[in-house]
């Protein structure tokens, strides 16, 4: 994961998306899945709250995995999505109080910080990671609070049916994407707390899916 030259280019003082405007354009190797051509060059404009890179001729540089919020969800086609014997109760808000390993935390909410002594459904049960396509949600930077997360409150690929173009025209609807996708046929790729990678089917059934995204739900599942 060493990217020292995008390390050097952040600096220590100032308002961090001004002063970083020139590091945040900058590609990462690690963060971009090789099955993702369309991720390959690693940068991409017309990102949400973002718009297109201020600097002529730049983008913005995006990333294939997203931390796992939980499996809360409010909007779009899955509302009223919770999960009653969890981390923050049984809210829908999956964007501010995900009850996954780390959720967006728009309101710095000192209570969304998690430490492995939280994860009560064991490290290898747990989800921490998953696959994203950019082309598909322009949630996905590397660097914007908004785009690290998403959530398995909205089934994994989900509309993956309707084709690419669709997806891909459909990028901003962030209600119904704002969630897992992966261009390997039949699923996707997680990884879980303890480190190790799990191939989950796009045919996993709704419920255990979002159970193994939660940290303290008490289920006893495996993917």
């Amino acid at each position: 994961m060493e990217e020292l030259t995008v390390y050097d280019a952040l600096p220590a003082e100032g308002q961090p998306m001004t002063a970083n405007i020139d590091a945040f354009a900058e590609p990462l190797r690690n963060v971009r899945c090789p099955s993702d051509g369309g991720a390959r060059r690693g940068t991409r404009n017309g990102r949400a709250n973002l718009g297109n890179h201020p600097t002529s001729g730049r983008e913005w540089g995006i990333t294939s995995y997203k931390a796992v919020a939980g499996g809360n969800w409010a909007w779009g086609d899955h509302t009223g999505v919770t999960q009653a014997t969890n981390k923050h109760g049984s809210t829908n808000n999956g964007l501010d109080r995900g009850n996954g390993v780390i959720n967006r935390n728009g309101d710095k909410y000192s209570g969304n910080v998690t430490t492995l002594v939280d994860i009560l459904d064991g490290t290898s049960k747990t989800f921490a990671v998953g696959e994203t396509v950019p082309e598909w949600c322009n949630h996905t930077s590397w660097f914007f609070f908004n785009h690290a997360t998403a959530t398995c409150g909205v089934p994994l690929n989900y509309r993956i049916e309707q084709g690419s173009a669709f997806l891909a025209s459909a990028h901003g609807d962030w209600s119904r994407n704002y969630s897992f996708f992966s261009r390997h046929p039949g699923g996707g790729s997680f990884a879980f707390v303890d480190g190790s990678v799990a191939f989950i089917q796009d045919s996993i059934a709704i419920d255990v899916y979002r159970q193994l995204a939660t940290i303290s739900g008490g289920e006893s599942v495996s993917p």
